[in-house]
C-alpha cells in the first residue's frame, strides 16, 4: 500500500516494500481518470519515500506512481472541510482478487449540516452523486443536512440509541448531563452506566442483526448497484459507529483484510480528538462528575473492540460476509460481482 501526507506543500508518499521493481514515475491529475492518463508526470523515484513539492493546484489531487509494469493510485484519504472532521475517501485498499478499490468513489463523513459554501463547493468537485444519512429522525430534524446541489438524499436509520447517545444528539447536553449526574448519585445507576459502555459492543452486534438495521444498510449497499449512485458519502452524527458499520460492510464484501478495515475504522480517534475535547469541556460546563465525565468520553471514543463485535457477529450468523450479505441484506452473488467488478482496480 502507498501511505500518502500533505503537508507544508510538499507530499510525502511512504512505498511498501516489493511494491516495485524499478524506478518509479509518479503522475497526477485532479480526478481518478485523469491521473490514470499520465500525462501530468511529477519526477521519476528511486527507494520507499517518495517527498515532492505538491503542484499548485487547489482542487484534491490524485497520484498514479508507476515503474512501467505495475501502477498503483494513492491521493489524501482525509477531506478536509471547515464544517466536519471526520469525512474520509476510504479507496485505496487491497481488496479481492489483488486488485485495490477505487479512489474517489466512496466517502464516510461526520454529520453535514455545518457545511460552509466553501465545502459544499469542495464535494461538489468531488463529484459526489448521493448523501446516506444514517441518522435518526429526532437528529435530522435538529440539524438537518445543508443540501448540496444535484445531490440525492436517502435516510436509513437503523435505530442505534447508544450510538446517538454517544454522538451527543439524543437531548440537549444540559438536560443529558443532569440526567446522567442523577443516574450516578447511586452505586446501583454507576452500575447500570458501567454496563452501557460494554453495550455498546452488544448495539454493534444489534446492528448486525437487527430487522431495521439489516433494512437500512440492506437499503444503503444496494444503491451501489446503480453507477447514478456514485460517488456516495455516507454518514452519521459523528461519524463512528453506524458510519463505520456501513463502511466495514463495504470493504469487507470488497474483499478488504479484516485489519485493514480496523485500520480505517479507528482513524475516526485520530480525526475527533480535538472535536471530543471541545466536546468535553463542554460537558464540564454542567458538571465536575468524574464518573460522568469519563462515561461521556468513553462513549465518544472509537474502541477496537466495537468493531470486533461486528466480525465476531458476522461470523456467528453467517460464517462469512458473502453469506451474511445474502441472507441479511439482500445483496446476493451477483450484486455482490457487479460491486467487485466496478469498483476495484
Amino acid at each position: 500500500m502507498l501511505a500518502l501526507k500533505e503537508k507544508d506543500g510538499f507530499v510525502e508518499i511512504e512505498v511498501e516494500a516489493g511494491l516495485f521493481q524499478n524506478d518509479i514515475v509518479v503522475y497526477y491529475g485532479n480526478s481518478p481518470e485523469e491521473a490514470w492518463g499520465k500525462k501530468n508526470s511529477i519526477d521519476a523515484f528511486s527507494g520507499a519515500n517518495i517527498r515532492f513539492v505538491r503542484p499548485d493546484i487547489k482542487e484534491r489531487l490524485y497520484y498514479v506512481l508507476s515503474d512501467g509494469i505495475v501502477s498503483y493510485m494513492t491521493s489524501n484519504r482525509v477531506i478536509y472541510l471547515d464544517g466536519t472532521s471526520n469525512t474520509r475517501d476510504f479507496g485505496g485498499y487491497p481488496g479481492w482478487g489483488g486488485k485495490f478499490v477505487k479512489w474517489g468513489i466512496f466517502y464516510r463523513s461526520d454529520a453535514l449540516n455545518k457545511l460552509s459554501e466553501k465545502d459544499i463547493t469542495a464535494l461538489e468537485t468531488l463529484g459526489v452523486q448521493t448523501v446516506v444519512d444514517f441518522r435518526s429522525a429526532s437528529e435530522v430534524a435538529t440539524g438537518p443536512d445543508k443540501i448540496i446541489p444535484g445531490v440525492e438524499y436517502f435516510n436509513f436509520s437503523p435505530q442505534a440509541e447508544l450510538a446517538q447517545l454517544a454522538s451527543g444528539s439524543i437531548k440537549d447536553d444540559k438536560t443529558k448531563v443532569e440526567e446522567l449526574v442523577v443516574k450516578a448519585s447511586t452505586e446501583e445507576g454507576k452500575k447500570s452506566l458501567a454496563k452501557e459502555l460494554s453495550d455498546m459492543e452488544i448495539q454493534m452486534r444489534e446492528m448486525v442483526k437487527n430487522k431495521l438495521a439489516n433494512e437500512a444498510f440492506g437499503s444503503f449497499i444496494n444503491l451501489l448497484v446503480e453507477q447514478s449512485n456514485v460517488p456516495i458519502l455516507h454518514h452519521c452524527k459523528g461519524g463512528k459507529d453506524r458510519t463505520g458499520f456501513a463502511t466495514a460492510i463495504v470493504l469487507l464484501a470488497l474483499g478488504v483484510d479484516k485489519k485493514v478495515v480496523m485500520q480505517d475504522y479507528m482513524i475516526t480517534k485520530e480525526l475527533t480528538g480535538s472535536r471530543n475535547e471541545k466536546r468535553m469541556q463542554e460537558y464540564q460546563q454542567f458538571t465536575d462528575n468524574t464518573f460522568v465525565l469519563n462515561y461521556l468520553s468513553s462513549l465518544m471514543q472509537a474502541q477496537e473492540s466495537y468493531l470486533e463485535a461486528i466480525f465476531d457477529e458476522i461470523e456467528i450468523l453467517s460464517g462469512n460476509i458473502e453469506n451474511y450479505l445474502k441472507d441479511y441484506l439482500d445483496f446476493d452473488a451477483d450484486k455482490l460481482k457487479y460491486l467487485r467488478d466496478n469498483y476495484l482496480y
